[in-house]
C-alpha cells in the first residue's frame, strides 16, 4: 500500500497510539462517524439511513471497512413504526414533545438516561437564563446610577457657571472652574 503525501509533507497518523512500528493498517480500530441531520442532506434518495464506505467507483470493490459514515436524516423518517431500534431512536431525536420522548424511552435505558440529561440541561438552561437576567438587571441599575451621576454633575456645572456669571466672573474663570466651553457659558 502506498503512502499518501500532501504538499510534500510526510504522512501523519492521527492517533499514533494505534499503530506501533511494523504493524499493518488493518490493525487500526474501525472509525464510524454518525451524522444525525434535521434536514435533507442526500436529495438523491428517500431513505432516512445511508451508509458510506470507501469503494472503487469502477467495480464496487470495497477498499476497507475501517472507516464508515452513517447519515441519518430525520425529515425522511417514515411516519409508521417499522419495529426497528433505529426507527425508535430517530423518532426520539425528532420528538419535540416530552411526553412522546418519555413514551419511547419507557423500554430503553439509554433513552431514559438521555431524558434525564435533557432535563438537567433544561434546568441548567433555566438557571443560566435566570443568572443572565439578574446580571442584566444589575447592569441596567449601574447604568442608571452612572447616568444619574453624570446628569447631576452636568447640572451642577451649569448651576455653578450660572451663579458665577450672575456675579460677574470672567468667562475664562467660569470656563476654568466648570470645564464648560465659552459657547455653553454664553447660552446661560
Amino acid at each position: 500500500m502506498q503512502s499518501l503525501h500532501i504538499r510534500n509533507e510526510p504522512t501523519k497518523t492521527i492517533d499514533r497510539g494505534q499503530l506501533d512500528k511494523g504493524e499493518d493498517y488493518w490493525t487500526l480500530n474501525r472509525i464510524v462517524t454518525v451524522v444525525v441531520a434535521d434536514f435533507v442532506l442526500i436529495a438523491e434518495n428517500d431513505k432516512c439511513f445511508n451508509r458510506f464506505q470507501w469503494y472503487n467507483i469502477n467495480d464496487g470493490t470495497l477498499l476497507t471497512n475501517a472507516q464508515e459514515i452513517d447519515i441519518l436524516e430525520l425529515p425522511k423518517l417514515p411516519a409508521e413504526d417499522d419495529g426497528s431500534r433505529l426507527w425508535k431512536w430517530l423518532r426520539f431525536f425528532k420528538s419535540r414533545r416530552e411526553d412522546e420522548m418519555e413514551e419511547l424511552a419507557k423500554e430503553n435505558n439509554a433513552m431514559k438516561e438521555i431524558m434525564y440529561t435533557l432535563r438537567e440541561m433544561s434546568a441548567d438552561e433555566y438557571e443560566r437564563r435566570l443568572a443572565e437576567k439578574i446580571e442584566d438587571d444589575e447592569r441596567s441599575r449601574r447604568a442608571e446610577i452612572e447616568y444619574g451621576r453624570m446628569e447631576g454633575e452636568a447640572r451642577a456645572k451649569l448651576e455653578t457657571a450660572l451663579r458665577m456669571k450672575e456675579k460677574g466672573y470672567a468667562v475664562s474663570d467660569i470656563e476654568d472652574v466648570t470645564g464648560l466651553s465659552p459657547e455653553e457659558i454664553a447660552k446661560l
